[in-house]
């Protein structure tokens, strides 16, 4: 089984600098030429080639959603709305730029977006999701998708960039406090192929955006 994850589109808060998490915001223009330029791929790329995937799930929020879109008219396919594939909860700081973030201060008076971006298994944003149980939602989702398919079948999930990374942790025996170090372009494709689970997938592509130069 191949699993295709497709970050969404741009949005105004990515240009912004904003940080956006569960707020349902929706991509920008760019976004939508970027989504576009993704459907022409997957009928070039992946139809035109024989590929077959067997199902398309997305987060449900309208930037995903916006960008499957185009997906689901290239692949014929419905699209399956899942909540265990939204980005992480980001609390206080939602709909904040870095520029604002930056000012709060830890009780040793050093940013405490440092101390989150550096040692996220120790540090969270003030109301948001921890990153052990964002962690655990994304794995338990991603096996219970896997066991629906048959290990012949290819899927597609369309999410978020936070999603994307801490797969690629997994995938890559990284830290899950490394994993800012796999956020991946917007409507970029991300491959991993496995034969039971997301504890043994390998990586077949990482943050291809080869289709943006349509864009």
């Amino acid at each position: 089984m191949k699993i295709y994850f497709i970050r969404h589109g741009e949005t105004e808060c990515n240009k912004d600098r904003k940080f956006y998490g569960h707020l349902d915001v929706p991509l920008d223009e760019k976004g939508k030429s970027q989504a576009e330029s993704l459907g022409m791929h997957i009928q070039d790329e992946l139809v035109k080639d024989g590929v077959h995937i067997s199902a398309i799930y997305s987060s449900p929020l309208k930037r995903a959603m916006s960008t499957a879109a185009p997906v689901s008219d290239a692949l014929n396919l419905d699209i399956q709305k899942e909540e265990g594939l939204m980005e992480m909860n980001m609390g206080e700081w939602e709909g904040k730029s870095v520029e604002q973030v930056i000012k709060i201060k830890d009780t040793d008076g050093l940013p405490l977006m440092f101390r989150c971006m550096s040692e996220p298994l120790s540090y969270s944003m003030p109301g948001g999701e921890k990153l052990q149980d964002a962690d655990k939602r994304i794995t338990s989702t991603m096996d219970e998708i896997i066991r629906n398919h048959l290990p012949t079948e290819n899927i597609a999930c369309i999410t978020h960039g936070g999603v994307i990374a801490v797969v690629l942790c997994h995938i890559l025996g990284q830290s899950l406090n490394d994993f800012r170090k796999n956020i991946v372009e917007n409507t970029s494709v991300t491959v991993i192929e496995t034969d039971s689970d997301l504890a043994h997938a390998k990586l077949v592509r990482k943050n291809d955006i080869s289709h943006l130069a349509r864009s």
